[in-house]
């Protein structure tokens, strides 16, 4: 199972409760607005900005591109999307 790295941008002006929705939806594809690590051998979250998900799917990237697209699409028009596998990641508060 590989880890993805995704981002969903909607053009124009969109609304909170788009965003709100595009969070659902992506989590009901499994992809989350946290990650899971350790600080100073704390386990801790890390919240990702609005509109970045992470988590993991037995498809490959172009298929989590278009199953992301086509979530985004039912709540905004247009959507840019960005999908990466993730081998490793960093992050400062």
């Amino acid at each position: 199972m590989a880890a993805y790295t995704i981002r969903v941008e909607f053009q124009g002006n969109p609304s909170y409760q788009q965003y709100e929705s595009l969070h659902q939806s992506m989590a009901a594809l499994g992809f989350l607005r946290t990650v899971q690590g350790v600080r100073s051998g704390t386990p801790v979250n890390v919240n990702l900005p609005t509109g970045l998900y992470y988590g993991y799917s037995n498809q490959t990237a172009i298929q989590v591109a278009d199953g992301v697209h086509a979530a985004a699409s039912r709540i905004h028009p247009v959507a840019a999307i960005f999908v990466a596998e993730t081998t490793t990641w960093a992050s400062k508060p």
